[in-house]
């Protein structure tokens, strides 16, 4: 009950907050709510460890088990939303963030970390390719739902759009804004083509793999979804002792299909708000938005994941596996060479067929001049999947907390009847071969393209 009053006790300050205005009714209000609920002092107190996302939670959990309680709630904040006889912009995507959370069963979401995110940016998210959620946006639907929401101050990103967008420009003049944006990514390097190769090549269904791991949460949350940041909490941060930012956000499931779903969401904030928004600033597609999505896109390509791999195959190596933080794991010969092959062949789709993958095993088994014998492609196929488990298992053991471990551990998944191996399809990103006695580092893309497919 004491999480549920300071939960309760964080959303009230947000509404509050959310206009930017204390008045004497909001004041009176706020007492009001305190007194009704019984929040105290301490509970208030409480909040500045609360995101306003995780809040939102909280009440979602309890509501069946307190449903008049939190409903009384969700009334009493609906009135003190109203008490100056005006709903703001900010205030209405609160109200409908507390109706769809608690009520309706959505998910919040809060983050604090290196990569910031525009308020009245709308993302759409699907984890899945195969549906028709995009193709429906792409076949001219697009147009039409980017400006209904431009109306109303809104801007509505379509992932497939921006890139189209993006690369309406020559390459050079994207290298060049990666490298004003990130001054220690070099002009021509190897980081600077894969960074604007993964621009390229980005998809809805990746960029829901990226966002998922920037809010720390399984990519079936943004199924046939819309992502709006709502609001910002500030938490104390004992150990620095200071207040620090999180975003807060909504996921706001499309089960009615887009088009449905997206006009009664937008009529429903119309009904809160009442007036359209003519203050809107429109530029063309093709500028480049530097504090708005264009800027948290390069940010999360560039930033996905600090964490750096390296794998030691140096002749005098001891440590095999390197995270670059003291941790590392030994593995054998030919588990490393699985390893190695499993993240090298998932650079484009998340992984292949275990029959090509045997190809390249081969290959880098030769250029270790290992000693043992290779075992034959039948052995090889059968014996994958215990030793990808195997792997595995080591994995988890030696770093179950690592922050992004899920990123770099090997995975076994079924397509078509086949088997397929595979890690996160950017774990090669961030992924290293130390080799040669000079202790030659490269990307592990690098690394295979020049020394084991096109010479073995």
């Amino acid at each position: 009950m004491q999480q549920l009053k300071a939960a309760m006790a964080r959303i009230v300050i947000n509404i509050i907050q959310a206009d930017g205005i204390i008045d004497d009714r909001e004041v009176e209000c706020l007492e009001h709510l305190k007194e009704e609920f019984k929040i105290n002092n301490k509970d208030l107190l409480e909040t500045r460890a609360i995101p306003f996302g995780c809040a939102l939670n909280v009440l979602r959990d309890n509501y069946q088990k307190f449903k008049k309680l939190i409903d009384n709630f969700i009334n009493s904040i609906d009135n003190l939303a109203k008490t100056d006889n005006v709903v703001s912009a900010n205030e209405a995507m609160l109200l409908l963030s507390i109706n769809y959370v608690i009520k309706k069963g959505c998910t919040a979401l809060s983050y604090h970390g290196n990569i910031k995110f525009s308020k009245r940016e709308v993302l759409f998210l699907d984890n899945d390719s195969k549906e028709n959620y995009e193709d429906q946006l792409k076949k001219g639907l697009y147009d039409t739902v980017k400006n209904s929401f431009l109306g109303y101050g809104f801007h509505f990103i379509f992932i497939p759009n921006v890139i189209d967008s993006l690369f309406s420009k020559p390459t050079d003049v994207i290298k060049q804004i990666v490298t004003y944006l990130y001054p220690y990514i070099e002009q021509n390097s190897a980081q600077l083509k894969i960074i604007t190769d993964r621009l390229n090549q980005m998809t809805t269904c990746e960029y829901c793999n990226i966002i998922a791991d920037i809010l720390g949460c399984p990519t079936s949350e943004f199924s046939k979804s819309i992502l709006f940041k709502v609001t910002t909490s500030d938490i104390y941060d004992k150990d620095r002792q200071t207040f620090v930012s999180y975003d807060d956000f909504v996921v706001f499931k499309l089960e009615d299909g887009i088009a449905l779903s997206l006009s009664k969401l937008l009529k429903e904030y119309i009904n809160l708000v009442g007036v359209m928004n003519t203050n809107t600033t429109i530029f063309p597609d093709d500028y480049f938005h530097y504090h708005g999505f264009h800027k948290t896109l390069f940010d999360s390509i560039v930033n996905i994941q600090e964490t750096k791999l390296t794998i030691d195959i140096t002749t005098n190596s001891r440590k095999r596996i390197d995270f670059g933080n003291g941790r590392a794991i030994s593995m054998g010969d030919k588990y490393l060479c699985i390893y190695m092959t499993i993240i090298y062949m998932s650079k484009k789709s998340g992984g292949r067929k275990d029959s090509d993958t045997y190809e390249i095993f081969k290959k880098l088994y030769k250029f270790l001049t290992l000693s043992s014998k290779v075992c034959s492609k039948e052995l090889f196929k059968e014996k994958l999947t215990h030793d990808v488990r195997e792997i595995r298992e080591a994995y988890i053991g030696k770093i179950p907390d690592l922050d992004d471990q899920r990123m770099f551990m090997p995975l076994c998944k079924k397509e078509n009847g086949e088997s397929v191996f595979c890690v996160h399809q950017n774990a090669f990103a961030h992924t290293f071969v130390k080799h040669n006695n000079n202790n030659l580092e490269e990307n592990i893309l690098t690394f295979f393209e020049r020394h084991i497919v096109k010479k073995h």
